[in-house]
């Protein structure tokens, strides 16, 4: 399901005394393809321009908090977490499309309806708006498996084939589950993992265990400012 609200290969070798500028973003996760990683990294900290082109973001614990047991039914229960909307506003100002991948199982179990999800996803972009932020998509999967369904990359794969001009080698996927980048690192995008400091080393060996790249791994989404937009 999918609401539309409007409608990193290394450097060709002139460009190399520019990616020699860049800092690096900290190696947090080994990872198969050290070069592929090390390029993220170099981008990271780019001053020529915005280091992605399309941001993809997980909901519940990236954009709103999380109901720890249960699911987002009631516009209530729907909170922003700090920084949200300032960070999404400054991305968005510098061109960077914006789309939500989101699992909703609880309409898979009975917990809440399609038109609750459509519902809580009108409120979110309501709460955004005085930001100036207007989501360029949102995609969801009614179901806890599947080919849609993160980890499974089938909802960024969609949002390639709804916008042809996603380049998925120069997108970012942003999420609080190691699903949210097993999703991204499948379709060939960057990612980052938003983890509590407390949570952050048990995570990181958790994706290593099971060989999920992490290119980054930082405690919100405001933190996550400076690294998709430097400068």
């Amino acid at each position: 399901c999918r609401l539309i609200l409007k409608t990193v290969a290394l450097p060709a070798s002139g460009e190399r005394r520019r990616w020699e500028q860049m800092a690096k973003w900290p190696k947090i996760q080994m990872a198969k393809d050290e070069t592929r990683l090390s390029s993220f990294g170099a981008l990271a900290l780019w001053r020529f321009g915005p280091l992605f082109s399309t941001v993809f973001l997980d909901r519940d614990g990236t954009i709103n908090r999380r109901i720890v047991g249960d699911w987002v039914s009631r516009e209530e229960d729907f909170v922003l977490l700090p920084g949200v909307g300032e960070t999404l506003a400054a991305w968005q100002r510098a061109g960077l499309r914006l789309i939500v991948i989101s699992n909703q199982r609880g309409v898979e179990i009975g917990r809440l309806t399609a038109a609750d999800v459509d519902r809580i996803h009108a409120y979110m972009a309501s709460l955004l708006l005085p930001f100036g932020v207007r989501l360029d998509a949102i995609y969801y999967a009614p179901t806890g498996s599947g080919p849609r369904a993160k980890p499974a990359p089938g909802m960024l794969l969609d949002a390639k084939r709804d916008f042809p001009a996603i380049d998925l080698a120069k997108s970012v996927m942003i999420g609080d589950a190691l699903r949210d980048c097993a999703a991204g690192a499948a379709a060939g995008c960057a990612t980052i993992l938003l983890a509590p400091p407390d949570e952050r080393d048990a995570m990181l060996a958790e994706a290593k265990a099971k060989q999920i790249r992490v290119d980054h791994c930082v405690a919100s989404l405001s933190d996550c400012r400076s690294l998709v937009l430097p400068g």
